[in-house]
Parts: C-alpha cells; structure tokens; sequence
C-alpha cells in the first residue's frame, strides 16, 4: 500500500510529506472448509486498507510509532488474527544522502 502523508520527526517532513508503504502480513486460525470462498468468514483487505488510511493521515513523528498504531488497531478489529507483521517503509527519507528507503518492521502475536 503506497501513501502520501505527513509523517516525519522534521517540521519539512509533516509540512511537505512523505511517501511511504505500508506491508502487512496476517495469519489466521483457520479451517478452510468453514472459511471456504465467503468474505464475511475471512479478512476482508479492503477493510484493512481503509484502517491503514486512515492511521497514516494522522499526524505522526515517528514510523515505529505507526507500526504500532497498524498493529494494534488490526489486532482488537479481528480477534481471528493469530500473527500480524508490520512494515512501514519511508522512500527517500530526507537525511542528507542518497537512500532509497527505510523501515521499521514489527510481529505481534496473540497470547493464547
């Protein structure tokens, strides 16, 4: 998921925006025979795109802070979610050389 927003630590960054992508892997506790071709009895990834967007127009200084933000919302919306992991990429962050991109990456697991 690629976005257009203001998060960054410099007062250019949240003035100007940045881009950013967002990757988001789930895992859940499944019988596929139950699951089977229905979108009500899976995860429906329009719904996750519509949560991302809206955490990401929120101001933010910090990535890591979004990943956590990501993680934590998906994991109280869909308590059939066992594993989530989390990447949240800035392309060309504004540090003073040439860098194609960086990221924070994070794992969350439910306690059984």
């Amino acid at each position: 998921m690629k976005f257009q927003t203001g998060i960054g630590f410099y007062k250019e960054e949240q003035l100007l925006g940045n881009k950013i992508e967002v990757s988001v892997r789930m895992m859940i506790d499944s019988n596929i025979e139950e699951r089977m071709d229905d979108i009500n009895n899976t995860i429906n990834y329009e719904e996750i795109y519509i949560l991302i967007k809206h955490i990401v127009a929120k101001p933010a200084k910090l990535i890591e802070q979004v990943v956590k933000k990501i993680i934590m919302q998906i994991a109280s919306d869909y308590p059939s979610i066992k594993n989530i992991q989390v990447r949240v990429s800035k392309i060309n962050p504004p540090i003073g050389g040439q860098v194609e991109r960086v990221w924070v990456e994070d794992e969350w697991m439910r306690e059984i």
